[in-house]
């Protein structure tokens, strides 16, 4: 937590290196306050460069200052600034590793949508599904825990995590035949359930 100026000590002298060894050593958060004001410009600099996308790069900038809290105090750390910026290269590689799974995952159910019979009723759950974020979205997980075992562990397997129908075929036992069954029935279920709980946030 950063204090008031007038009460924080001037390190305007200090080296990055004593800094680290300081907050490594002390473990006051004074020290590591000063290596964010030093570096969050820079670190925010090289995510902007890497996602082109003014927000998503603040968010990823607290997120690798946050790794660098928790793993500064375990780590022999020669050059900071090179340290920094590999965490930071990793965290952001990583962050669009998760995007492009994202949208292959958002493909495969498109495709599947197109090849079903009900394609125009499950475009608005479609939406749902891709356009809001699943661990924030309530009725989205009551929706799924609602669901019978079978159709919720297909949907979390298929969709969520992106599996095949050949590997959730092994990972569940199921003919693929069933598991087309429980992921259509399961999507049906799940968008009458959210459509109804919507209904009555509305009339409240």
């Amino acid at each position: 937590m950063k204090l008031f100026s007038i009460f924080r000590q001037n390190f305007d002298a200090w080296t990055t290196e004593k800094l680290v060894l300081a907050f490594q050593t002390e473990k006051k958060e004074r020290y590591f306050d000063e290596l964010f004001d030093r570096y969050h410009p820079l670190v925010y600099r090289i995510c902007l460069s890497f996602t082109a996308n003014r927000e998503e790069s603040k968010e990823l900038t607290l997120d690798i200052f946050l790794q660098a809290y928790t793993q500064i105090g375990d780590l022999e750390i020669k050059q900071f600034e090179a340290w920094l910026y590999t965490l930071t290269k990793n965290v952001c590689l990583d962050f669009l590793r998760k995007q492009q799974k994202m949208k292959k995952n958002e493909e495969k159910w498109w495709e599947s949508e197109k090849s079903a019979q009900n394609f125009m009723e499950n475009h608005a759950f479609r939406r749902l599904i891709y356009e809001r974020a699943l661990e924030k979205d309530h009725f989205f997980q009551q929706a799924l825990l609602n669901l019978p075992d079978n159709q919720r562990l297909c949907i979390q397997l298929f969709f969520m995590q992106g599996y095949s129908y050949k590997e959730v075929v092994q990972k569940t036992k199921l003919t693929e035949k069933a598991i087309k069954s429980h992921l259509q029935n399961g999507k049906r279920r799940m968008k009458a359930w959210v459509s109804a709980q919507q209904s009555k946030v509305q009339k409240l």
